[in-house]
């Protein structure tokens, strides 16, 4: 005969290892144990309450209501809650460029916050302090030059003066000779562009940009401004040439520092999100995958970051050639092991089949054939609907979770 306490135990058993069978009827249980029962009972609803909220906190969802006060043993999980939620509302004002926010509390994770923020502080105080420098030189050149500056000795500016009637040179200074004479392409186009500009019935005068073909140094960039002047009693034109290809290279420079990932030549994760956005925005059809490197961190820690750079490389490589294999595709390194693609794709069945033959080859790229952990990658593709309702948020965390799934299930073991 099952008496009362077989029966609360029973109960209680359930309710910790099997909670869907855990059931107590009251009206089994002696007079004694009723008051106690009912104590079970409310301690069961507090256990599934509080099983139910860490379930859902562990899926990253943030907005269940949380259990009542009364159930004090949801208590620090509630309070995770509240910080986790206090956190995802700073990296939301972090991405916006606020990065003043800190966190004081959760240990080596606000520490490690903490200095990712500063470092993204001190880059972009950096990347914007260039880019000031470069438009003020830009600017600089912009301005129109006095024509008594222009005129004197030594400048490296190129100053040609030409008979508006006559087309004849009336005057050039010593830069302007030495161009002509040392490079004849230079010397010709210079000339063509002064000639067409002249043979225009009202030119205007402004900036406009040349950029010349150099059999000698290649390509160079000239900004010419011009004058309306008067020269010896005659109409005349002064062309100031000066070369920018410096300034442009530092500019183009700057702009791969903005969208490109330094090692691999990818566009980087800004660039990535900025692109995924867009094509949310314009209602395309495509496919999201996130690619994570196995084991990269094994591979940097035992042979090495060159090693692993090569492998970092070896897979950007394999992933960009997915390009000629569909219409449109962005391939970007979300930052260490990480990438993202973007593919124009209606199927991710056959995006899944290139990247598990990606997969294969990438494997025997290893350069250390000794090593019990090979390159390989893991993957998680989300297809994108032109009515797609999720937000880019949840799009993102599918795609990570399908990775991480399809990593756990694929995992080299030692």
């Amino acid at each position: 005969m099952v008496n009362d306490t077989d029966i609360l135990f029973e109960y209680l058993k359930n309710l910790m290892y099997n909670p869907k069978e855990a059931h107590l009827d009251l009206a089994e249980l002696g007079e004694d144990f009723q008051h106690l029962g009912q104590g079970l009972l409310y301690f069961g609803e507090c256990i599934n309450e509080q099983r139910d909220f860490a379930n859902a906190l562990a899926k990253g969802n943030l907005s269940l209501e949380p259990p009542s006060r009364e159930n004090e043993l949801a208590a620090p999980l509630k309070a995770l809650q509240a910080s986790l939620r206090h956190i995802t509302w700073q990296s939301q004002q972090v991405a916006k460029g606020d990065y003043g926010q800190k966190i004081n509390f959760m240990g080596e994770f606000a520490e490690a916050f903490n200095t990712m923020i500063q470092q993204l502080d001190h880059r972009q105080k950096e990347l914007v302090a260039k880019i000031e420098e470069s438009q003020r030189k830009t600017a600089a050149l912009e301005q129109n030059n006095k024509l008594l500056e222009a005129m004197g000795a030594g400048l490296p500016d190129w100053i040609i003066v030409v008979n508006n009637k006559t087309k004849e040179y009336m005057h050039y200074n010593q830069s302007a000779l030495l161009a002509m004479d040392s490079d004849k392409i230079v010397e010709l186009e210079v000339e063509k562009l002064i000639l067409d500009y002249l043979a225009q019935e009202n030119p205007n005068y402004h900036n406009k940009q040349l950029s010349i073909v150099n059999s000698r140094t290649g390509k160079r960039y000239l900004e010419i401004n011009t004058y309306n002047i008067q020269w010896d009693e005659e109409k005349a034109t002064t062309f100031v040439f000066s070369d920018v290809s410096k300034e442009l290279a530092e500019k183009e420079q700057l702009e791969n520092y903005a969208y490109f990932d330094e090692l691999t030549r990818l566009d980087n994760r800004h660039r990535g999100m900025m692109i995924y956005q867009q094509w949310l925005a314009e209602r395309r059809e495509f496919c999201l995958c996130f690619i994570d490197l196995d084991n990269l961190k094994y591979i940097n820690d035992t042979f090495g970051h060159n090693e692993g750079d090569y492998y970092i490389i070896t897979a950007a490589k394999l992933l960009s050639g997915l390009a000629s294999k569909y219409s449109e595709v962005l391939v970007c390194r979300l930052g260490g092991d990480e990438f993202m693609l973007l593919i124009d794709e209606k199927d991710p069945t056959l995006i899944e089949t290139q990247l598990i033959n990606l997969r294969k080859k990438l494997g025997s790229k290893t350069r250390n054939k000794s090593s019990k952990y090979p390159f390989s990658l893991s993957f998680g593709i989300v297809k994108i609907k032109k009515n797609e309702k999720r937000d880019a948020s949840e799009l993102l965390r599918l795609a990570d979770e399908r990775m991480y799934l399809y990593k756990r299930a694929n995992k080299n073991m030692k």
